[in-house]
């Protein structure tokens, strides 16, 4: 996965609650877009500047910093009808 994949999947519309699991098992919920910030983009010109993370907040507004390479899956939650 990288950023502009998650990117995607944070910002379709409508906005598909989901589930960021890690290659050491951990488990992020994203249940609103707001739930999930992307850092600003460096300079075009230094790509090994680019953060390597993303920030997923709980219901408690609690940042996680999750590394988008460890990013194994990503699990969409049901839509409720």
């Amino acid at each position: 996965m990288n950023r502009d994949e998650l990117q995607t999947i944070a910002k379709a519309s409508p906005f598909r609650p989901f589930t960021l699991v890690t290659e050491s098992s951990g488990q992020y919920n994203v249940e609103h877009p707001d739930y999930i910030h992307f850092p600003p983009l460096p300079e075009p010109d230094d790509p090994e500047a680019w953060p390597s993370y993303v920030e997923v907040y709980n219901r408690s507004s609690v940042p996680r910093y999750v590394t988008i390479g460890a990013i194994t899956e990503v699990i969409f939650k049901s839509l409720r009808n």
